[in-house]
């Protein structure tokens, strides 16, 4: 297992398809079934976990900037690291800009806040936080 940016992965030999894998821990869903007697699995000599996800950082993550309506009185940690924060034209609300990174986990995490915080833009974040929280609803 490896920890990168945040996230847990696990790594390890597929064996129908022959060729090492690496999974993300956050995204396996339902029951994990044990194969075969305990202790059989050895890990081979000089394994590297982290190499197996060295490679993804070779391109440096492009910052982009959101805009969100934030409840007033919520989203202290947001606030904390927001570029900017007005009052919006809506009272009640406050627009910040926050600058991120990674779509998948910046939409993991505004959804965490529910109706506290309405993302405005981008598009493509405002749809994946809206996917997450109709998730939730299934």
């Amino acid at each position: 297992m490896v920890n990168r940016r945040g996230r847990w992965y696990v790594a390890g030999q597929d064996t129908e398809r022959g060729a090492e894998r690496v999974f993300r821990l956050s995204r396996i869903d339902g029951p994990v079934t044990f194969t075969g007697p305990a202790g059989t699995v050895v890990v081979p000599p000089g394994t590297d976990v982290r190499a197996a996800v060295r490679d993804w950082d070779a391109d440096p993550p492009v910052p982009r900037t959101c805009r969100l309506r934030v409840r007033a009185g919520a989203g202290y940690g947001l606030r904390r690291h927001a570029v900017s924060i007005e009052p919006d034209a809506t009272p009640g609300w406050d627009l910040a800009e926050l600058n991120f990174t990674d779509n998948g986990w910046w939409s993991e995490h505004l959804a965490s806040f529910g109706a506290d915080v309405v993302v405005l833009e981008p598009s493509d974040l405002r749809d994946a936080v809206i996917g997450r929280l109709k998730g939730v609803l299934a």
